[in-house]
């Protein structure tokens, strides 16, 4: 809409669009960058936070005459540098990667590098390789493939009770794309070459604004109800199981490796409350951020006790203070008398 607008009050002069969109896409960067640090998913999901990714795409849009205009000199190495960064971006990345924050200049810069390049097509470019037959192919199935491999790598080992290893994750992956060919000739494209829409733009935005409406009243009506948590009988009290245990190692054993279905009754708090109670690890501003370096002074307990027990032990120390430096602590950084 903004594009919309900035178009027919600006015209041909695109440099009056580009300027707001561009301004706008660096507000969204700034709060992917701020966002990634305190919670990643939430700047993953965000679309404040994932704006300025595809309006990189709309500015390149909004210049594709210029860059039309590019020497091939400079266009073919833009393009290798790109895919290239695209190849790093997907075998560097990993669970570390704080992602997107400032690392999410890699992929999207380097398609933005491979379709610019592209605007003035070299001879020795990358397009070289991405216009063979198999790239191609695949590349019209991307954006199925896209939307079909999220649910698939998530559902598919849950549903076969398999671990997400990389060999079972590629045979997702080729699962998806097989579903992306299929709703590609079956939904896709019956749809978008359909003579209803053909030439005529309003119908398809008609259409297009009438599914969004109600994919979001679907979600708001999900989110009113939700559907109920089932419950099994009430989980034992730990402590009671294993004083009244002849052999109670045996029986904590027995707990933990037992097998457990479905979620006990007597949860504290219950599960439907639990997102808006917070435990004193977070109250006291004790849990440890995506990017912390350092680990807060908490310290819980009897502070003049001489033995303390932690994740790695038990240590004995010498009456006074207890300071957090030197001394194990649990993986959330708290301590446990």
């Amino acid at each position: 809409m903004l594009l919309w607008a900035g178009w027919k009050l600006a015209r041909r002069r695109t440099g009056l669009v580009a300027v707001p969109f561009a301004m706008l896409c660096v507000i969204s960067f700034a709060l992917n960058v701020r966002v990634t640090a305190t919670s990643a998913s939430w700047a993953y999901f965000g679309s404040h936070t994932r704006f300025w990714e595809l309006g990189v795409g709309a500015l390149l849009a909004l210049f594709a005459r210029r860059l039309e205009r590019l020497p091939t000199w400079a266009s073919g190495p833009m393009s290798w540098i790109g895919l290239v960064s695209l190849l790093v971006a997907a075998v560097r990345f990993d669970d570390n990667t704080p992602f997107p924050g400032y690392y999410a200049l890699v992929p999207v810069l380097g398609v933005a590098l491979v379709l610019a390049g592209g605007c003035s097509p070299a001879r020795y470019g990358a397009g070289r390789l991405l216009s063979l037959r198999p790239a191609v192919w695949v590349g019209g199935l991307s954006y199925g493939w896209y939307l079909w491999h999220w649910p698939v790598l998530v559902i598919l080992p849950m549903a076969s009770d398999r671990p997400a290893t990389a060999p079972f994750g590629l045979v997702c992956a080729a699962i998806a794309l097989l579903l992306a060919w299929v709703t590609l000739h079956l939904v896709e494209n019956p749809v978008r070459f359909h003579r209803v829409f053909r030439g005529r733009p309003v119908r398809a935005l008609g259409l297009s604004a009438a599914l969004t409406a109600c994919a979001a009243a679907a979600a708001l009506v999900a989110t009113g109800f939700p559907p109920p948590i089932a419950s099994d009988v009430a989980a034992p009290g730990l402590r009671s199981a294993l004083t009244g245990a002849a052999d109670p190692r045996a029986r904590l054993t027995e707990l933990l490796e037992g097998p457990h279905h479905s979620l006990p009754s007597n949860l504290t708090p219950g599960l439907t409350r639990i997102k808006g109670t917070l435990s004193q690890l977070y109250r006291d501003d004790c849990h440890i951020g995506y990017l912390s370096t350092s680990t807060p002074p908490c310290v819980y307990g009897d502070r003049s006790a001489r033995r303390w027990s932690c994740s790695s032990g038990t240590r004995t120390r010498p009456s006074g203070s207890l300071r957090s430096t030197g001394w194990p602590r649990s993986t959330t950084g708290s301590w446990f008398r």
